[in-house]
């Protein structure tokens, strides 16, 4: 199990546990995805910890917090990784789909 957490503003990047080199990838295409929102990003409450990649089985899973409340974000990620996104973050990237994803440069 891994996490990395990003801080947009300034950009800063903290990671527990070992994370896999695919993860990196994913986490750097989002956020070369995002670059251009990042005014509109910026312009939201976001928690200091807006990006967090986590690890279902062996694939990565980027997830973009939207809430600053500890609780609220752990309920959000418990249902994103169970497939149904809620209140607290918003899936950015599935599990196992990051190759093409990253090739396409496209938010799913």
């Amino acid at each position: 199990m891994f996490l990395t957490r990003v801080h947009l503003e300034p950009t800063l990047v903290e990671a527990y546990g070992k994370v896999p080199g695919g993860a990196w990838l994913v986490l750097d295409a989002v956020l070369q995805a995002l670059e251009p929102e990042s005014d509109r990003l910026l312009g939201m409450e976001l928690s200091p910890a807006s990006l967090l990649v986590e690890q279902v089985g062996n694939d990565p899973v980027v997830l973009l917090l939207d809430e600053t409340r500890a609780e609220v974000v752990a309920e959000g990620v418990r249902r994103a990784l169970s497939g149904s996104p809620g209140f607290g973050c918003r899936t950015v990237m599935r599990a196992g789909s990051w190759r093409s994803w990253h090739r396409s440069g496209v938010l799913e």
